[in-house]
């Protein structure tokens, strides 16, 4: 996936036509994804002029080095795909034919050259340039000239093969309970009380929740942690329906309006614990809900936030408790998961029980593998 986002350091205040981007396309030598890096390719298109321009602005980027030449004159290098180079060359044209030519250093095994701009002539003529297939490319290791080969119209979609921009299903908003565990259920139904359960983890790893899901009975509110920088973007991806930063905010804000028996916390991004989960889950805490965690967020590069980090983690962790719960040891089936009760550190804070796990790789760690090699 990629994560962009727009400087325009060689044309400032130029009025670009927004609606360019969506007309051109990613275009490379040919659709095969399997590239040779550090193999240049080259890439030339030319247009006519029916007199002096008077505005000229073209923005460019491809993946690796890329280099705009505008009638054998150095116009510009960039070597990061996830900057869009926005240049002036009216200074760079002339009366009749204009040659513009990219050269391309691919370091990657995918590849691309995407290309928006536009001409207004002195008499008022307006010439497009977009990268599509009437652009000319040969590599060095292939000079004779072919047309260059569209990959998607449209800056959205990226460089590589079969894009489509992104559109995410409601699914990936939600938790997917269709997997269905190949385990034996736990506690369903549960003897007891079924236990009120906030889940805050990252959407990826959702696995060992829905695993625990089918096991025990619980109510349970889940909230992703993971959200999409917005900034970071545009205009490469249009922005992921509720899946930005202040998406997840509002989503944190509101689950904790609830009471819960027990938080289970998994991987949160820093900037979205210390600022909607730190505090309420204190007070939580306070009021009695467990917790179960592996580790907090790594402070922030400023020395007052890593200070509170380490006070918040000592504060919830007062008191140690030197021997497990009964049932670690003797009930069904955590007697089953070997080394789990080593792997586990508990802890009193007032009425709160904590449980810290140790160890480090799958998320929550509810499933054994069992060198089966059948976990996601």
């Amino acid at each position: 996936m990629l994560f962009v986002w727009i400087r325009a350091p060689f044309c400032n205040g130029c009025d670009f036509d927004q609606k360019l981007l969506h007309r051109a396309s990613w275009i490379w030598y040919t659709k095969d994804t399997r590239i040779l890096k550090q193999n240049p390719h080259f890439f030339k298109k030319e247009i006519h002029l029916d007199s002096p321009a008077a505005n000229a602005t073209i923005r460019l980027t491809a993946e690796g080095y890329c280099t705009l030449t505008v009638n054998g004159r150095h116009v510009g290098t960039d070597s990061k795909w996830h900057n869009l180079a926005e240049y002036d060359i009216a200074s760079f044209l002339k009366n009749g034919k204009n040659r513009f030519e990219v050269k391309v250093i691919p370091d990657n095994w995918y590849a691309g050259l995407f290309v928006a701009g536009k001409v207004e002539t002195a008499l008022g003529t307006v010439i497009e340039i977009l990268s599509d297939a009437t652009w000319d490319a040969w590599t060095l290791q292939h000079p004779d000239i072919k047309k260059a080969e569209v990959l998607v119209q449209g800056i959205d979609g990226g460089f590589w093969n079969n894009v489509t921009p992104v559109e995410m299903p409601a699914l990936h908003n939600r938790l997917n309970m269709d997997l269905v565990a190949p385990h034996i259920s736990w506690a369903k139904p549960y003897a007891g009380k079924k236990p009120r359960v906030l889940a805050i983890f990252a959407r990826q790893v959702q696995r060992d929740m829905v695993e625990l899901i089918h096991r025990l009975d619980m109510d349970v509110t889940v909230v992703f942690s993971d959200y999409y920088r917005e900034d970071r973007r545009a205009p490469f991806f249009r922005a992921v329906k509720g899946a930005l930063k202040k998406d997840i905010l509002g989503n944190m804000a509101n689950a904790f309006k609830k009471h819960y028996d027990v938080i289970l916390l998994g991987r949160i991004d820093r900037n979205i614990f210390y600022e909607a989960v730190a505090d309420p889950l204190k007070a939580a805490l306070q009021k009695g809900t467990g917790l179960i965690y592996n580790r907090f967020p790594k402070p922030l590069a400023s020395t007052g936030e890593n200070k509170k980090r380490i006070s918040f983690e000592k504060r919830i962790l007062r008191e140690k408790l030197s021997e497990h719960p009964d049932f670690l040891s003797s009930g069904v089936p955590f007697k089953k998961l070997a080394g789990l009760s080593d792997a586990i550190s508990f802890y009193r804070c007032g009425k709160s029980r904590i449980a810290k796990i140790h160890r480090i790789g799958r998320e929550m760690m509810l499933t054994p593998d069992n060198g089966k090699g059948d976990l996601l």
